[in-house]
């Protein structure tokens, strides 16, 4: 079997048609993205009034009052999301066992050691108010070994970064996940 390399020139072409192909699929989404995030930054959906004032000089003059009421609700609840976060807790099947229990000890450790080196709380606390404000969040997890990465540890560094919701899309032609 003969694989065929592909220039660079090649592979952005067929980025850039499946990104348009995403981005016309997915053209309601994003609409809706962006609205719903000028909803929540108090671009719209806000109190108005106008307020007559006197100038030193005696001129009658309005000004423009603008209230966000929606914010301080979702933040809320962002914030009441995160202090509920459970962390997964890995248990044997078979409990009592020695083995199975050591088991149970080195999951635990693991996740908890990928956790904190990935500063996970922090990052789904975003994809939450992602979630809570578009009605989509993600993250990306990835394990680097690329030299010339800042990296403390032999095994690859773990990254993980939030997927900014207005630059997510689904691949419109994949055949299967990933």
């Amino acid at each position: 079997m003969d694989f065929v390399v592909k220039t660079d020139r090649q592979i952005s072409s067929q980025f850039q048609r499946h990104l348009q192909a995403a981005k016309r699929g997915l053209s309601k989404q994003w609409d809706n993205t962006k609205t719903c995030q000028a909803f929540y930054a108090g671009d719209s959906m806000t109190y108005i009034d106008r307020l007559q004032y006197s100038t030193p000089k005696g001129e009658k003059k309005r000004a423009l009052i603008q209230f966000n009421k929606v914010m301080p609700f979702v933040d809320a609840v962002s914030g009441f999301m995160m202090q509920n976060r459970r962390e997964a807790k890995y248990v044997a099947r078979v409990q009592f066992k020695p083995q199975q229990e050591t088991y149970s000890i080195h999951a635990n450790a693991v996740a908890a050691y990928v956790r904190s080196k990935a500063h996970s709380p922090e990052l789904e606390s975003e994809q939450d108010l992602d979630m809570l404000v578009c009605g989509y969040g993600a993250v990306d997890t990835d394990i680097s070994y690329i030299v010339g990465n800042p990296t403390s540890c032999p095994n690859g560094e773990i990254l993980i970064q939030r997927l900014d919701p207005r630059n997510t899309f689904w691949d419109p032609v994949a055949k299967r996940t990933n």
